[in-house]
């Protein structure tokens, strides 16, 4: 899983969340086409700014929002996050 980059007290949840959609894309791409399409969609909707939405869950375990609220709620990464 990849861990959380850190600049300064910046965490890079985007970066985050790119790095674990190309790491799933590459992995199972490869294998299965849909899972190409599908994790390349996630890949160009990060790196284009959009809205990124996820569960607690998918948060890295040293991440200090994984600890507010059920790991089950849904949050929104935004175009200014």
């Amino acid at each position: 899983m990849a861990r959380l980059k850190r600049r300064g007290d910046e965490v890079g949840l985007r970066e985050y969340f790119l790095e674990e959609a190309v790491y799933m894309r590459d992995t199972y791409g490869p294998k299965l086409p849909q899972a190409w399409d599908i994790y390349s969609r996630e890949v160009d909707r990060l790196i284009g700014g959009e809205d990124h939405e996820f569960t607690r869950y998918e948060l890295s375990w040293d991440h200090p929002l994984r600890r507010e609220g059920s790991l089950y709620d849904r949050l929104v990464l935004t175009e200014g996050d």
